[in-house]
């Protein structure tokens, strides 16, 4: 199948594509203000760019295994079209926040958008919100796995000196910051 820029790209590879953006798909939904059925569309259409760029790169002979090397070139495009799209969208729509309100007949609680038009305001909230979730992240931890989050990503020094530091080995430290990555993930994705 010719694809793109006219790349041939090879019938497994296309397919093998769309089970990564079905994936993909299933773990991060479509950007706020975006249609899901043209999110759906534009993203196999990233995808299948990224995968005629990846096949025309691709050398058996440095990644023999063409699947894994695919994936990691479509999810980094993904990520790379997720990204662009929602600093398009925050900008060009309002950005909405949710008031709890407890006014219906019933006496249940409602959930109701309100939208801030002005940019300024929008940043200034979405900066606060990260803090919270930042300080709620971190709060989260206990007080070694703090520590080691404030030296590896905020003070930026090496494992190989953190390791040293605290007497245990560079493959330690990485196992300990991984499971502090996965835990902080899964506070973030509300897991």
């Amino acid at each position: 199948m010719r694809v793109g820029g006219g790349s041939n790209l090879p019938t497994e590879w296309i397919e093998l594509t769309k089970v990564f953006v079905n994936s993909y798909l299933r773990r991060h939904p479509p950007p706020a203000h975006a249609d899901e059925t043209e999110w759906r569309h534009d993203c196999i259409g990233e995808a299948l760019l990224a995968a005629c760029k990846a096949y025309s790169k691709w050398n058996k002979h440095r990644s023999p295994c063409w699947q894994s090397y695919l994936r990691a070139a479509v999810d980094n495009a993904l990520y790379d079209w997720y990204r662009q799209e929602t600093r398009y969208l925050t900008t060009a729509h309002p950005f909405p926040l949710v008031l709890l309100r407890n006014n219906d007949e019933e006496g249940e609680d409602l959930l109701e958008p309100f939208y801030i038009s002005d940019p300024n305001a929008q940043e200034q909230i979405e900066q606060v919100v990260r803090r919270v979730m930042l300080d709620q992240a971190l709060a989260s931890l206990t007080e070694e796995e703090r520590t080691l989050v404030l030296e590896v990503w905020i003070n930026e020094n090496s494992q190989q000196v953190i390791s040293k530091k605290l007497g245990i080995s560079q493959p330690a430290l990485s196992q300990r910051l991984g499971r502090i990555r996965r835990k902080l993930l899964k506070l973030f994705r509300g897991v």
